[in-house]
């Protein structure tokens, strides 16, 4: 008896729950694009979802309770609010005071972004009309 349980802990440890009880899991599969145009289907709208990757310049916060700050950042649309992102911009800091810096922008990475597609959020755009305008005095 003892060795049987032996050989089946080496078999399949405790621990481990057999393949049958095991949670499915949903992979997506690519259509083979020659069967679908030669069918003459269109494809399905959830195929073109998924091969759509938007870029976005959006905010991503940071900062304790009560204390926001903001980073701003160039990230995929479908990716959480403050999770990966492609390239750090710049900041804002709405509690800013005193002599601290409350927005701090790169505005050649912002016009080198917007000129290959991505969108500016309603919020950075308007951030980004501040950050053109504190930055025209100094210039001339």
């Amino acid at each position: 008896v003892i060795g049987a349980l032996v050989d089946r802990a080496l078999i399949m440890p405790r621990f481990r729950r057999p393949p049958a009880l095991g949670r499915a899991r949903f992979r997506w599969r690519r259509r083979d694009d020659s069967t679908s145009a030669a069918s003459g289907q269109a494809p399905a709208v959830n195929d073109f979802l998924r091969d759509f990757n938007m870029v976005v310049i959006r905010l991503a916060r940071g900062g304790a309770n009560k204390r926001p700050f903001y980073n701003i950042v160039v990230t995929d649309s479908r990716m959480r609010r403050d999770g990966r992102f492609i390239e750090r911009l710049g900041f804002y800091n709405p509690m800013a005071a005193g002599g601290e810096q409350a927005l701090r922008v790169a505005l050649d990475r912002i016009t080198y972004w917007s000129g290959v597609g991505a969108q500016l959020s309603p919020t950075v755009k308007r951030l980004v009309g501040q950050a053109q305008k504190q930055t025209a005095p100094a210039a001339a």
